[in-house]
């Protein structure tokens, strides 16, 4: 700690000079050795662990042949040099990578040998090239045509199922949602819109009504919309059937088929079994979709039945 006098005496300390305490980690080792240990480049094919590169490989071999007389299987891998440095990577407008080769092993099995067991009959080894693997820099970035960019580490949400409830603004009503977010696929959202109906989104972008996957996956019997109309809380909805399920014979009109299927033409065959699936439709009383039951025929739009069948059952 410094002192300094001034010219009354009083002595005044200076606590911008102090000796340095702890000294400063090198914080860019987390990302240089994560990925270090990732390609294991420093060991040679039998000293690698399981992990990383390594155990990708070994997770997809062997590759068996639908037969079963042929097998590939994976013997190690290695990287090259590369070619370009990182400040020629970045003059070029090039990735700064480097060639990835793996070794594998041909396994050809003899059909005609009698047992159980297969016998080898030949082996075949060869190194195959893969591609380009981006080297990191002493930086911990990676140069992705001639551009210099960072891995940034984020937070992923475990996977599981989350729910929640927002209120809607208009109606001041809770509205309750759902997320299923697997290990690996994807996400899942169980939506509750304003017309008390649930919606699912597959990856935020979709939609479509949760029905659609129930049937989909053979949980709901097709007689659920039957058991669901004839409920008391659910009168106000008519059962009613399209024209041509009732006279499989009456000549289908294409119309709606073609609407439904834009740009790949008028096809009715699958639509009729999907229809067929169906023990009845409904129409709603809805303040916004009013449409009597006459209009439920063969001339009625596929997708606006559907509609009226899936906010039934919802119901």
């Amino acid at each position: 700690m410094a002192y300094s006098f001034t010219e009354k005496k009083r002595i005044r300390k200076d606590f911008g000079k102090l000796p340095g305490i702890l000294k400063v980690p090198y914080l860019l080792s987390i990302q240089i050795d994560s990925y270090q240990k990732f390609l294991q480049q420093g060991a040679a094919g039998p000293e690698r662990t399981d992990m990383g590169l390594h155990a990708a490989f070994r997770s997809v071999f062997p590759i068996v042949s639908y037969s079963g007389n042929a097998a590939l299987e994976y013997v190690s891998y290695r990287l090259g040099d590369p070619v370009f440095d990182v400040k020629e990577c970045q003059l070029r407008g090039l990735t700064y990578a480097a060639p990835l080769r793996v070794l594998v092993r041909l396994m050809i099995y003899d059909k005609e040998a009698p047992g159980p067991k297969k016998k080898v009959k030949d082996i075949r080894e060869q190194e195959v090239y893969l591609g380009e693997m981006p080297l990191m820099t002493d930086h911990g970035t990676f140069v992705i045509n001639g551009t210099e960019r960072v891995v940034v580490s984020q937070l992923i949400r475990s996977p599981g199922v989350y729910f929640s409830a927002e209120e809607d603004l208009a109606s001041g009503r809770p509205l309750a949602q759902a997320k299923l977010i697997p290990d690996r696929g994807a996400w899942m959202e169980f939506e509750t819109r304003k017309s008390d109906y649930i919606v699912l989104k597959f990856n935020r972008k979709r939609t479509i009504p949760v029905t659609i996957l129930l049937r989909a996956l053979a949980a709901v019997d097709d007689g659920m919309t039957k058991d669901v109309l004839t409920t008391a809380r659910t009168k106000r909805f008519w059962p009613c059937s399209p024209m041509w399920i009732r006279t499989p014979t009456t000549n289908l009109s294409p119309r709606p088929f073609a609407k439904s299927r834009s740009g790949l033409g008028a096809n009715p065959s699958p639509k009729r079994r999907w229809w067929s699936s169906l023990s009845a439709c409904a129409l709603a009383t809805h303040p916004r979709w009013t449409t009597p039951a006459s209009l439920c025929n063969s001339s009625c739009s596929t997708s606006a039945a559907t509609i009226w069948s899936v906010w039934a059952a919802t119901n």
